[in-house]
C-alpha cells in the first residue's frame, strides 16, 4: 500500500505525545500538584464536604493529601501520565538507604518463590514488606518530598515498579490492601 505524501503530514499532525521521563522525585511531585488528575481527585475528595468558610486552600490541600484518594491519583499519574526513573543520586543518603534496604528485602522475597512457606512464615515476609515500605516511605516526608505518609507510600510503590517490582496496574492503595487481608469488600 502506498502511503502520499498528504497522508504522511497527517500522520505527523497528530503529534502522539509521549509521556516525558521523570527521575527528580520533586519534579514528580511539582508535575502531580499541576496536573489534571490531581485537580480532579481534590474536587472528588472535597465534593459534599461541608466546611466552614475560613477554611483555607492549604488546608484543604493538606487533608486532601492525607487520604487514600491522593495516594491513588499519585499512582494514577506516576504510572500512567509520565515514565518515572528512580536515580538514587537525586534523593538525600538516607531516603536511598531506606529505598535500597526495601529492594534489596524484595529481591530476596522473589528468591524464595515456589518454595512452600506456612502461614506464619507468610505473615512474617508480609509484615517486614509492610514496615521496610512504610519506614521508606517516612523517609520521603522526613526529607520533604513527601508531604504525607500515603503520598509517600504511593511514591515508594512507583520506584519499585521502576525497579522491576509489580506493574503500574498492580498499584493498590494502603488502604485497599489492609481491607483485602482483613477481608472486607472494596
Amino acid at each position: 500500500m502506498d502511503v502520499t505524501p498528504s497522508e504522511v503530514s497527517l500522520v505527523r499532525d497528530i503529534g502522539i505525545r509521549e509521556p516525558s521521563t521523570i527521575k527528580d522525585p520533586w519534579e514528580l511531585m511539582k508535575g502531580f500538584y499541576l496536573s489534571e488528575i490531581y485537580k480532579n481527585a481534590k474536587e472528588a475528595f472535597l465534593k459534599n464536604k461541608v466546611l466552614a468558610p475560613d477554611v483555607s486552600e492549604k488546608e484543604k490541600d493538606r487533608a486532601f493529601l492525607e487520604s487514600e484518594r491522593a495516594e491513588h491519583a499519585l499512582d494514577k499519574f506516576g504510572a500512567r501520565n509520565v515514565v518515572f526513573k528512580y536515580d538514587a543520586a537525586k534523593y538525600p543518603q538516607h531516603c536511598v538507604s531506606e529505598i535500597e534496604e526495601y529492594v534489596k528485602f524484595m529481591k530476596d522475597s522473589e528468591k524464595m518463590e515456589g518454595r512452600v512457606l506456612d502461614r506464619e512464615q507468610l505473615a512474617a515476609l508480609d509484615e517486614t514488606k509492610f514496615k521496610l515500605h512504610s519506614d521508606a516511605a517516612h523517609a520521603l516526608v522526613k526529607a520533604g518530598i513527601a508531604p504525607s505518609r500515603n503520598i509517600g507510600r504511593a511514591l515508594i510503590g512507583l520506584i519499585l515498579i521502576d525497579r522491576g517490582f509489580g506493574t503500574p496496574f498492580a498499584l493498590e492503595t494502603t488502604a485497599s490492601k489492609m481491607r483485602r487481608k482483613l477481608g472486607f469488600a472494596a
